[in-house]
């Protein structure tokens, strides 16, 4: 692990600097990056000065996203005091959206309840028996908005089983299994019980991280060698880390790997993700990483943000 970096990089160009970029966990801007060329962007180790202009601009567009968030919550407080029948119409008439009603209403519960209502319509008779049958009450749809599903109209119900005890790296554990597949839990009971009466199981982690593998084409096979050579200099290798670990404050970059086939480059990028499972936020890192490599040979064409390599 590299000791943690207390710069902040400036992203420059032949244009001028643009937004700041924070690395944490990286090494300093090898010194031999600094010869790139001027049409390139750089990573400099002096943050540019702040000027009243810059400083009256942040203060205008402060106030500019209070309004908006004012005005947003203005219309909002205005829809939720209408009827849901109102709404109803208004989903009809494609007014409003079914997908965005609780960023609208402010009201999640409320918000389920009408897109039920509005799917219900707008389905074919058995979608519609299947929707009121499903169950909606007594979930906080609170914690599901904006974090793991959209366009809610319900839940589901899942048994609940437990396997176990198991007996692993000296420390027993009961292990919940939610299914519906008849025997699987006790399958995996026995399994357990197996396992711990043999003197238990030891956990080894052997390799870390989520990855994420584009899929790159150059004009030749010879531009394809010269770009998996360009990445395997360690100094580069910094160059692409600090724009893929810029995009997020736990995804940071291990390693790359280069396959060539044709005119064609495989990149396998893996990264550690934090407690998350992270692909989400390695995507975003690999598409940024490769917006800088664009700068390096521009005559890159991404073919694919996942290429199966």
């Amino acid at each position: 692990m590299f000791p943690a970096s207390r710069a902040v990089k400036q992203i420059c160009s032949a244009n001028g600097c643009r937004t700041a970029l924070k690395i944490s966990q990286q090494p300093p801007c090898p010194a031999s990056f600094m010869r790139a060329p001027a049409n390139l962007r750089c990573y400099s180790g002096l943050p540019s000065p702040r000027n009243p202009i810059d400083q009256e601009e942040e203060r205008m567009l402060e106030q500019q996203l209070q309004r908006e968030k004012a005005e947003r919550r203005r219309k909002q407080q205005q829809l939720a005091a209408r009827s849901d029948a109102d709404i109803l119409e208004m989903l009809t008439a494609g007014q409003l959206q079914a997908h965005s009603l609780e960023s609208h209403l402010g009201d999640c519960d409320r918000a389920v309840s009408i897109r039920r209502q509005h799917l219900s319509r707008q389905g074919s008779a058995s979608f519609a028996r299947g929707v009121q049958a499903l169950p909606h009450d007594h979930l906080d749809y609170s914690s599901v908005s904006g974090a793991c599903c959209e366009n809610v109209v319900g839940h589901i119900s899942i048994p609940v089983g437990v396997a176990g005890p198991l007996l692993l790296d000296g420390h027993e554990y009961l292990v919940p299994l939610a299914t519906t597949e008849g025997a699987l839990v006790a399958s995996a009971h026995r399994g357990c019980k197996a396992i711990t009466k043999s003197g238990g199981a030891t956990s080894v982690v052997v390799s870390n991280g989520m990855t994420r593998a584009p899929l790159l084409r150059m004009p030749s096979a010879t531009r394809a060698a010269e770009l998996k050579t360009w990445l395997e200099q360690p100094e580069n290798f910094y160059v692409i880390a600090a724009a893929f670990n810029g995009t997020s404050k736990f995804a940071r970059l291990a390693n790359i790997k280069t396959q060539i086939v044709g005119r064609n480059v495989y990149l396998r990028f893996k990264s550690s993700t934090g407690d998350a499972m992270g692909m989400n936020m390695v995507s975003k890192g690999v598409e940024k990483a490769i917006d800088v490599l664009q700068d390096f040979f521009p005559d890159l064409v991404l073919l694919s943000l996942s290429g199966n390599y």
